[in-house]
């Protein structure tokens, strides 16, 4: 990856709900789903496991149930014998590629992993696109301009026709 999220677009991270910034952490939703560490690629695993840091990255700072992970993480149905303990294996290799263990958390029959809207592209354009209706013109396709140079390819690349991510990928392109 190119560098940090906040420092591509110059926008300042927000937290939400009060989570602090996990600085040095960035997920990419905008093209193939990729992560950086302290400004290095990382490699998240193969298609499910990708799929796993999409679905959290995608409601970053929120809750998301196992039974939507489960769904997004097999999106064929072809599901192992305990999907909720091979699961719980995919959790803990996340967090692995991501250095720190803290980044994802476990909460009643949920997961949710701890980043800013700075540190998940997709979030983060859809922030300056929305804040840039206030600006004058001029600033506006500046920051627009930063905001496009987000994208890599098409959103969730290699998922967007699934369903869990189609809504994403379509709302995103829109």
């Amino acid at each position: 990856m190119r560098g940090s999220l906040s420092t591509l677009t110059g926008v300042e991270p927000s937290t939400k709900g009060g989570r602090p910034e996990v600085t040095g952490t960035g997920i990419r939703l905008l093209g193939a789903v990729e992560a950086e560490v302290g400004g290095t690629t990382v490699d998240l695993g193969g298609p499910r496991q990708r799929r796993l840091a999409a679905a959290l990255a995608l409601r970053a700072g929120h809750r998301v149930g196992i039974g939507e992970i489960i769904d997004a993480v097999w999106p064929d149905g072809d599901l192992p014998p305990k999907p909720t303990d091979t699961l719980y294996t995919y959790v803990h290799r996340l967090r692995r590629s991501l250095g720190d263990q803290a980044i994802v958390e476990t909460k009643e029959g949920s997961y949710c992993i701890v980043l800013c809207d700075a540190d998940v592209d997709a979030l983060l354009f859809e922030r300056v696109v929305n804040e840039c209706a206030s600006l004058p013109p001029d600033q506006r396709i500046v920051e627009l301009q930063r905001a496009l140079s987000l994208w890599h390819g098409p959103a969730l690349s290699g998922f967007e026709h699934e369903e869990w991510a189609r809504p994403h990928a379509v709302r995103l392109a829109e």
